[in-house]
């Protein structure tokens, strides 16, 4: 989709190269996200058929990667939109510098015993703050071009962040919290936790 989308700015067409990055993040998600499920729910199950006799955090470094990699399909398509709208230097100086900041800090929370988990922690961490930098940025340069920029735009869109993420997951959490599948995805966070602690 890279060359569509750069070829839609090229051309001047704004509204196409928005609706084709938009579309990029959704449909690479979902195919992510079609693939990552059954995984993500029956990983150590899927680890014993595969290795025997599986290593002790690997259940958990499976899951939280491949949690990272869904989130970070979900800003894939903006962030080369915003590249090829041409302000590369101000997406790769926030977001190169979230991704080598996990480097330091994994080595911090290493030095001071947080526990192996912690680093995969933080990647998941820095992908959710990568979506939001990728989104905020995208936000600016648009309205930067337009000559638009407004702060009220910019809380505005903060808002409907929040609310967005948010919001589904309460409502998840209130509909399916007596399903078996809740109960796999609670229980999941609890053994991630008891590992850290060991």
């Amino acid at each position: 989709t890279r060359p569509q989308i750069v070829k839609s700015e090229g051309m001047g067409n704004r509204e196409r190269m928005t609706q084709i990055s938009v579309t990029t993040c959704k449909l690479t998600f979902l195919m992510l996200a079609i693939l990552v499920a059954p995984f993500l729910t029956e990983c150590s199950y899927i680890l014993k058929i595969w290795l025997k006799e599986v290593p002790h955090y690997t259940t958990s470094f499976v899951q939280l990667f491949l949690l990272g990699s869904l989130l970070r399909q979900l800003y894939t398509g903006v962030s080369i939109g915003v590249e090829s709208v041409g302000s590369i230097k101000y997406l790769q100086i926030f977001v190169g510098g979230l991704h080598f900041f996990v480097l330091p800090v994994g080595y911090f929370l290493l030095r001071f015993n947080y526990g192996v988990l912690s680093v995969f922690y933080m990647l998941v961490l820095e992908e959710f703050l990568c979506l939001v930098l990728v989104t905020i940025i995208s936000y600016l340069v648009t309205l930067t071009l337009c000559n638009l920029v407004n702060i009220n735009e910019m809380v505005n869109l903060i808002i409907k962040l929040i609310i967005c993420l948010i919001i589904p997951i309460i409502l998840y959490i209130i509909c399916f919290r007596k399903t078996e599948e809740f109960k796999k995805i609670k229980t999941i966070f609890s053994n991630l936790r008891k590992e850290r602690s060991l």
